[in-house]
């Protein structure tokens, strides 16, 4: 097994822990508003079934074209605009 996977492994542990901890504390639900800055689509998986409306906000341009499912938007800025 190579470093990489290893890290794989340990951030998909770590991010399901913390969106646990986002779940339990803001409990959200559909008609949830989500802003994500610097974020992209497949840090909200864990989420489902629950889709709150998500926007990504992102520096990097490519996250207009990863897919994204229909209650995620996508935008390119720096938070400042």
């Amino acid at each position: 097994m190579n470093l990489h996977r290893i890290y794989a492994r340990l951030f998909a542990i770590w991010r399901a822990k913390r969106i646990a901890a986002f779940r339990e504390r803001f409990r959200p639900t559909d008609e949830t508003t989500i802003l994500d800055v610097g974020g992209y689509a497949d840090y909200w998986k864990p989420l489902l079934p629950i889709q709150p409306r998500v926007t990504l906000l992102n520096l990097d341009a490519n996250v207009l074209r990863y897919p994204r499912p229909d209650y995620m938007t996508a935008r390119v800025g720096d938070a400042t605009d």
